[in-house]
């Protein structure tokens, strides 16, 4: 997909976690550590809008501010979740697709882990945001994998137990000034 200035997709491989927390955290603590998380992201990424995403839920969010535009974002995001979990596979297999942010004014990162959950976040430099966010994100990524074992399988159903977990990026460029949406 080549959108405005083109889309991009990497795929990385979240390193092994190395022991020194305890396996068995409580759920409450990991879900506190996701969303002050998601908020040292969303402000390194300079991002109105940051979320977690999976197939049938947005399950962490936080804004910069609760105006009307941001209600917006969240309702697209809402209707195109699976979409946006299937884009790096999509983008890496070179296959035709509507364009899912054609009539968009933000520019987008995502980051897909195993194909399972996504960060999403709005913001208007999405080409730079991996460097600023690198640290935070596997720290993110492996947060998320202790919270849900679900996500430990990947759309496939491996890596449970072999393999690491994938972490895919997605940047979609906002349009150039004078260009339009459409």
């Amino acid at each position: 997909m080549r959108r405005r200035g083109g889309a991009s997709c990497r795929h990385a491989i979240v390193p092994a976690r190395d022991g020194a927390r305890g396996v068995f955290e409580s759920s409450e603590k990991l879900t506190d550590e996701i969303a002050r998380l998601l908020e040292v992201i969303r402000d390194l990424a300079q991002a109105r809008y940051a979320c977690v995403i999976e197939p049938t839920a947005t399950v962490f969010e936080c804004a910069d501010g609760e105006s009307g535009a941001v209600s917006g974002l969240r309702d697209f995001l809402d209707r195109r979740r699976g979409e946006l979990l299937a884009l790096p596979g999509r983008l890496l297999a070179e296959e035709p697709f509507e364009d899912l942010f054609a009539n968009s004014e933000d520019g987008f990162f995502l980051a897909v882990l195993n194909g399972r959950v996504a960060l999403v976040l709005a913001c208007p430099e999405p080409a730079t945001v991996e460097v600023r966010v690198d640290k935070p994100l596997r720290i993110l990524a492996d947060r998320l994998l202790r919270l849900r074992q679900s996500y430990r399988i990947d759309e496939k159903g491996f890596g449970f137990l072999f393999g690491s977990p994938r972490l895919d990026t997605v940047v979609i460029e906002p349009p150039a000034a004078g260009d339009g949406a459409a």
